[in-house]
């Protein structure tokens, strides 16, 4: 059991370690994109130094990497050991990580640059016919497909034009079946009819305090207004359908919001930098419920869905895990761990649910994971 518990503390460290090791990877990225976009001879020499670093945390990456498969999968082993043991009332371990029943006995799609397959999948939503909208973060693509992986449309691809992305995180739905995608490198959203056609950008304007900072997540809510989680600036900004700015949520206790979810009742959840790792408001931004931090050995929520029948699902993106709350955000259960097998992930992207249905995309993984909840919750 002692054994057990220092394992899990190891995997825990080495996903904080990814964490922190990936944010210095992305910002040499940015700063040798910058300096190829200056063209200047004086920048060679810095260009070079830059790569060496590159390479040298890259080669730190996949270290890391390896050692988070290799403890997890250990971790793993005993998990199943101790429910075994649990089950025969041998062994009282308090906080299981509980597995998630796969609706189908596949994951969707396989890694690749051609249509249809996967590089890094990250924001995804259901559509009213029950497919999979989802954007491929590093393909710099949207993708429609059904939930058996076949693969229905595609749009997109890199650039700064109308319809081009650079880095799309999030993906959201309204009524209409209209495509709303987080276009993280070019801090704007695009709007889309469902068959790919442009229709619109915002969140990119030049007015004094408008324009989006760095975003990870955004929700729908019943009037179709997009509501924004703009990390940068402390603040959730919501649009209406024409991409109108028609209001700016900023609550005192605020820092760094990472994650938004809008529920049924005009009430809305906030994930964030803060000592509480999720917050519930009320239409009127009263603070209703929250979830400590220290509570759940949870990092930051980057993504969060409401099921009106199961309540909501949340995941720390670099955790692997997935935890299940109640309406009033009381914990219901850990679900998933990191691994390669189906019910593991390796960085969860986004998620969304439909009726019984839970789509996780398992971002390293280069695939797309199907649960039921219903069989989840009975097993």
């Amino acid at each position: 059991s002692n054994y057990h518990s220092q394992e899990k503390t190891h995997v825990d460290c080495i996903a904080k370690e990814i964490k922190k090791t990936s944010f210095r990877f992305s910002d040499l990225e940015q700063q040798l994109l910058n300096l190829n976009l200056e063209q200047s001879i004086e920048n060679v020499d810095h260009s070079i130094q830059l790569e060496n670093e590159r390479e040298e945390i890259k080669n730190d990456l996949e270290d890391l990497k390896f050692n988070l498969l290799r403890r997890s999968r250990t971790c793993n082993r005993l998990d199943r050991l101790f429910d075994f043991l649990r089950q025969a009332n041998a062994h009282n371990k308090e906080s299981s990580v509980f597995g998630l029943v796969p609706a189908i006995s596949h994951s969707l799609t396989p890694m690749g640059r051609a249509i249809g397959t996967l590089v890094q999948p990250m924001g995804l939503a259901f559509d009213s016919s029950g497919n999979i909208f989802y954007v491929d973060q590093e393909n710099h693509h949207v993708s429609q497909m059904s939930q058996f992986g076949i693969c229905l449309a595609r749009f997109g691809g890199w650039g700064n034009s109308p319809g081009k992305f650079q880095y799309p995180v999030s993906l959201q739905l309204d009524r209409q079946d209209n495509v709303y995608v987080v276009d993280m490198n070019n801090q704007r959203i695009q709007k889309f009819l469902p068959n790919g056609e442009f229709l619109l950008a915002f969140g990119n304007c030049d007015k004094e305090g408008q324009r989006l900072g760095k975003v990870f997540s955004s929700s729908i809510d019943k009037e179709d207004n997009l509501w924004v989680a703009d990390t940068s600036h402390h603040r959730i900004q919501v649009y209406d359908s024409n991409g109108k700015l028609i209001n700016s949520i900023c609550p005192k206790d605020l820092n760094h919001p990472v994650g938004i979810c809008c529920l049924e009742n005009a009430e809305y959840l906030i994930a964030d930098q803060s000592d509480d790792l999720i917050k519930r408001y009320d239409v009127d931004g009263n603070l209703l419920a929250s979830v400590n931090r220290k509570k759940t050995g949870f990092g930051d929520l980057y993504i969060t869905t409401f099921n009106p029948k199961y309540g909501i699902f949340a995941s720390d993106h670099w955790s692997s895990r997935i935890l299940h709350l109640d309406s009033s955000l009381n914990i219901q259960g850990i679900y998933g761990n990191s691994g390669n097998r189906l019910g593991q992930f390796n960085r969860v992207g986004w998620m969304d649910t439909r009726n019984d249905l839970l789509a996780v995309a398992d971002m390293c993984n280069n695939r797309i994971q199907v649960f039921d909840i219903k069989k989840t919750l009975s097993s």
